[in-house]
Order: C-alpha cells, then structure tokens, then sequence
C-alpha cells in the first residue's frame, strides 16, 4: 500500500512540472505609427520588439527598443478572425495608449489597463 501511493505521488509531481512548461512564449516586430503609453510610460513611434511569456489571465509582456524596455500584463485570448496589429484607444488628454496587440488571425494579446 505505502509502494502505490508514493508511486502515484510522485505521477502526480511529474504531471505538475510538465504543465509549468507549457506556457506560451514568443515575440515578434511591432511598429507604433504615433507615440502611445504602455503601462504608464509614454513610447515614441517606431518599431518595438514585442516579447510575452505565460497563458490565459497572466502573461508578462515586454516592449523593447534597444536597451529601453516597458513591461506590463496582458491575457492571452482566442480571436476568430482579425488582422495583425496593433490597437489603441485615445486617452482624455489626446493622446493613444496601446490596449491590444493581434498577434495573428486567431491571438491577441489585451494589456491591462494602465
């Protein structure tokens, strides 16, 4: 009795640190045609490398621009259909914040409000 229930114990750890891994991770170019705020911090027009890690509710997301970078959260989310891009809305002072990035047809990226 003790031999399954260690046996089944340690399954289960293997299936814990399995599903760590399964996070997403990737990153790809984004250009911002006007300046726009992420996270608070204002961004210049231009092209970003845009890097992310995580699933679902919780995913850590870094715009980078040579040794600059701004990092927020964003949730992961399914789209059926849609271009890539990047979406912004206009702030009360006339300015853009960022508050989508389509990562393609089927995968957004929804920044927290900032």
């Amino acid at each position: 009795m003790k031999h399954r229930i260690v046996v089944l114990m340690g399954a289960a750890a293997l299936m814990i640190s399995a599903s760590a891994f399964a996070a997403t991770k990737g990153q790809t170019d984004i250009e911002l045609l006007q300046p726009a705020k992420v996270a608070g911090q204002e961004l210049k027009a231009g092209e970003y490398r845009l890097t992310w890690e995580g699933e679902g509710q919780d995913v850590a997301v870094t715009f980078g621009k040579g040794k600059n970078k701004v990092e927020t959260r964003a949730r992961l989310v399914d789209r059926t259909s849609g271009e890539k891009g990047v979406v912004m809305k206009k702030n009360g002072d006339g300015g853009y914040h960022v508050t989508e990035i389509r990562l393609d047809k089927n995968k957004s990226l929804v920044l927290s409000a900032s």
